[in-house]
Order: C-alpha cells, then sequence, then structure tokens
C-alpha cells in the first residue's frame, strides 16, 4: 500500500488523504459481524493505509483480498451508505490478524 505496508483483507481501507489523513483508524458499524478469511467475524475496525488515483473526495475503497471471491462478504452492503468514523490513529503497518 501507500505506506509500504502489506494490505490486509478486510483490514485495509484506500483514501483520498485529503479527507482521511493515512494512519486513521476507522470504525465501519456495517461491516461488524462480516466473516473474516482464519473464520472469525469482524468488529467494524478498519485501517487507512493506502491511496488510490479513483478514490477521490468521500469515497473509501475496502479492500476485500484478491479475486472475485474476496467481495463475497461485503456484497450485501449497501456501499453508498456505509456509516465510517475517525476513530484514532495507528502506527507502523496495521496488525494483521490472518
Amino acid at each position: 500500500d501507500s505506506l509500504g505496508c502489506r494490505p490486509i483483507a478486510l483490514r485495509t481501507v484506500a483514501v483520498d488523504p485529503n479527507q482521511v489523513p493515512r494512519r486513521t483508524r476507522l470504525f465501519i458499524r456495517e461491516t461488524v459481524g462480516l466473516p473474516l478469511p482464519d473464520g472469525g467475524v469482524h468488529d467494524g475496525f478498519w485501517y487507512a493505509s493506502d491511496t488510490g488515483g479513483a478514490i477521490r473526495g468521500a469515497k473509501i475503497d475496502l479492500y476485500t483480498g484478491h479475486g472475485s471471491a474476496s467481495m463475497r462478504p461485503v456484497i450485501p452492503l449497501n456501499m453508498r451508505t456505509l456509516t465510517v468514523v475517525e476513530a484514532g490513529r495507528f502506527e507502523g503497518c496495521p496488525p494483521d490478524w490472518e
């Protein structure tokens, strides 16, 4: 990602750094309970550690992993109405729960 960290499926989010500073920990209520790749359930916390050319303004890009099957957990979500709240900052690379 843009911090030099390895993106983590269902944890890394790309942001417009003019809207959300990188290294911001985000809480997205609608993702609480999503199934994680390791069999656990999501606690709703994501890490703004990436940016992207298409991510401008009030948009975010949730990294789900590689391949279309990785998107399965988030397909039921209405991506236009996610509740995104800043929940602090983090240093270094985001924790890896995989």
